[in-house]
């Protein structure tokens, strides 16, 4: 009698180590990416000439001078079925005064970034869903002041078929002659839809808010939503049937 209710008690832990094995599996074969990132990356210009921008202007200046956060970009992303958002890379680029030190030779030169996540509003960002800050963002050079960024997240939960809105803002002293910037470079990949904030004038808090015909380069990665919530299941089933099997035993 024992033997057998040993097995069983075996037998049943062996059925649950295989499906959290199997859920395990399915949670790496259905992570997904949303890239807007052109593989291998090229400089795009999505306006007309004489405009001649190739990247969406991004930045809080650090110096105290007044401009504090001026300008931010936004892109939307959404998945088809709910998520888990894990990771956020995308392409920056510098703009530097002459006599700021040479991109290639230091970095990061941004004090920090910050990646804002938000709620979709009709169509354009809503409320701030998630904030996260980070002191380089593994900021890697590509080629001449321009750079790739990768940082990951604790999970962020996203419904599937939902908009949500991308920002990546670089924390950077303004303040030289020519100014420093930064921002988010654009990529012929996306809906071509974009948003954009940007102070009218210094110190005004009063902002400049519009949609823009470009799409900026970035991805995020995920994973399914329910596969830790069905193993969380699968160990209490395991757990809860052991328990009856060393009631019953003893009772006997």
């Amino acid at each position: 009698m024992n033997t057998i209710q040993f097995a069983c008690v075996s037998r049943c832990e062996m059925i649950a180590l295989a499906c959290i094995l199997a859920i395990g599996s399915m949670r790496t074969a259905d992570a997904a990416t949303y890239s807007q990132i052109e593989s291998p990356f090229a400089v795009h210009f999505p306006f007309p000439i004489p405009n001649n921008n190739v990247y969406g202007l991004s930045q809080s200046d650090t110096s105290g001078g007044g401009f504090d956060n001026f300008a931010n970009v936004y892109d939307n992303f959404s998945f088809a079925t709910d998520m888990s958002v894990t990771n956020f890379s995308w392409i920056g680029i510098y703009e530097l005064d002459p006599g700021a030190i040479d991109p290639l030779d230091q970095g990061p030169l941004a004090d920090s970034f910050t990646v804002n996540i938000y709620s979709d509003a009709a169509g354009q960002p809503g409320g701030l869903v998630r904030s996260v800050s980070e002191v380089s963002a593994n900021e890697t050079a590509l080629s001449d002041g321009i750079y790739s960024y990768s940082l990951d997240i604790a999970p962020l939960g996203v419904i599937g078929g939902t908009d949500y809105w991308f920002s990546a803002v670089a924390n950077l002293d303004a303040s030289l002659a020519d100014g420093n910037t930064w921002g988010v470079a654009y990529s012929p990949l996306g809906d071509g839809t974009s948003y954009s904030d940007i102070e009218t004038f210094e110190g005004s808090g009063v902002f400049d808010s519009q949609f823009e015909t470009a799409n900026l380069a970035f991805s995020v990665s995920a994973v399914p939503e329910p596969a830790t919530g069905i193993a969380l299941l699968v160990l209490g089933g395991a757990a809860a049937y052991r328990r009856r099997l060393q009631n019953r035993k003893a009772a006997v």
